[in-house]
């Protein structure tokens, strides 16, 4: 048997680290993100750091779980003799579900847990431009808000198209009639995985 673990958002940070030339291997770029990270959260010490794969020229997406967790976890399912495949949050689960959807270009990106925060990503050209946790305990109003508050923040001209998954909220969302937002409904996981942030294996 093989397990996958998802993370709630809440045991996670999220930050967006820029491109830059200057960066000129993996080791520099795990440094930058940390920096990233701490400028958002303060100190990191005795986090775990994970970044996806990202592209040439594009800014890439960076999470932080805290090790002793980690931790704990491998011990419980190596106790259960378990072969524990993933560990990565929830963000990156339905990120791998509902990637390949997203409309090309200025897009907004968010999952909200009902009782935990919503993580809110923006999209410029269809890269990463900026993800970050905010609140918790979403209903459909203070949702729409939130839509409308991020695109303010990331400088839209108007809301741009997007998508929203929050277990329990119902598809046809009369907040956010004449927006382009979708709300995603669960559905089964893709095959292929666009973006693997697994925290099994350690890290810094």
């Amino acid at each position: 048997m093989r397990l996958h673990v998802v993370l709630s958002n809440s045991f996670v940070r999220f930050a967006c680290v820029p491109w830059s030339e200057a960066i000129a291997d993996e080791g520099e770029l795990q440094t930058v993100a940390g920096l990233v990270l701490e400028g958002c959260y303060g100190d990191m010490a005795g986090w775990t750091v994970s970044l996806d794969n990202g592209g040439w020229g594009e800014a890439r997406l960076v999470c932080a779980v805290e090790s002793a967790l980690l931790a704990e976890l491998r011990e419980t399912v190596e106790a259960a003799h378990v072969d524990c495949s993933h560990i990565e949050p929830y963000f990156v689960t339905c990120w791998n579900r509902w990637c390949g959807e997203l409309p090309a270009g200025d897009a907004l990106w968010v999952v909200a847990e009902p009782q935990g925060p919503a993580v809110v990503a923006s999209f410029r050209g269809g890269a990463w431009n900026s993800v970050r946790s905010t609140g918790s305990g979403y209903e459909a109003a203070s949702l729409r808000r939130l839509l409308d508050r991020e695109a303010l923040l990331q400088g839209f001209e108007s809301m741009p198209g997007g998508w929203l998954h929050c277990p329990g909220l119902a598809s046809g969302c009369a907040e956010l009639d004449g927006t382009s937002i979708r709300v995603l409904a669960p559905q089964k996981h893709h095959a292929s995985m666009a973006m693997t942030m697994a925290f099994v294996g350690g890290g810094k």
